[in-house]
C-alpha cells in the first residue's frame, strides 16, 4: 500500500490548510479517492494524508462523501487524540 501511496504523481496531491491554530503541520498534502471495499455496498472515501507530522501516511476511511477535507481530517484528528487520552489513563 506504502508503495501505491510514494508512486502517485505530484499533480495527484492536493495542499490543504488546516484551520486549527495550534497545528505545527497545518497544510498536509491529501489525496481524495472514491474506492469501493469486498463486503461492503456501496461507494466509500479514501483520504491519504502526508506532511501531517507523521513517518507514514494517515489514511482515513469514511462513507461521508460530502464534508470537506480539511473539516474531515480536523474531525479524525480530534477523534485520535480523545482516544490517545483515554489510553493513557491508568487504570485502577
Amino acid at each position: 500500500m506504502l508503495g501505491q501511496i510514494y508512486s502517485r504523481p505530484a499533480s495527484a496531491w492536493q495542499r490543504i490548510t488546516l484551520n486549527s491554530l495550534t497545528r505545527t503541520y497545518r497544510t498536509p498534502r491529501v489525496l481524495d479517492e472514491h474506492i469501493t471495499l469486498k463486503g461492503y455496498e456501496g461507494l466509500l472515501r479514501q483520504l491519504t494524508v502526508i506532511d501531517l507530522g507523521h513517518e507514514e501516511p494517515t489514511v482515513l476511511v469514511t462513507n461521508n462523501l460530502k464534508i470537506g477535507q480539511a473539516a474531515l481530517i480536523t474531525r479524525y484528528a480530534q477523534r485520535m487524540l480523545i482516544e490517545n487520552n483515554i489510553s493513557d489513563k491508568p487504570t485502577t
